[in-house]
């Protein structure tokens, strides 16, 4: 049973995330579903202080990011796209605006490529 918890864990993770209408801190629950391709399946509210309490380790995971059907969205401005900043910081966006601000750091820049790592948090 301690193999089957720990599988699992390695393949679902939970990635910080933040609303660039809002600035509200989110999390996006991604699964692996074959080796390189990470889907996106739930988003919900994090409380920040509740989230500082917890010990969480931070890991990074490769290669492409998709959505699944059931992906809801930004859990305040419904937006399913996202965007990396250079700061590292995961962020939802309308998937229109570009260039767009970064709501973490401020920076201002066109958006291009893709994303193929990001940092995820664990409660491990």
């Amino acid at each position: 049973m301690k193999k089957a918890y720990l599988e699992i864990m390695e393949n679902v993770v939970i990635v910080p995330a933040q609303c660039y209408k809002t600035r509200k801190k989110f999390g996006i629950r991604y699964e692996r579903i074959n080796e390189n391709v990470w889907m996106a399946t739930w988003a919900f509210p994090l409380i920040e202080a509740s989230a500082k309490k917890e010990k969480l380790s931070v890991n990074s995971i490769n290669g492409s990011f998709t959505f699944g059907s059931e992906y809801p969205g930004c859990p305040y401005c419904n937006s399913l796209c996202l965007f990396k900043c250079g700061c590292g910081i995961i962020s939802c966006w309308d998937g229109e605006t570009n260039p767009i601000t970064c709501p973490s750091c401020n920076h201002t820049g066109n958006l291009e490529g893709d994303v193929t790592n990001i940092d995820t948090i664990s409660d491990r």
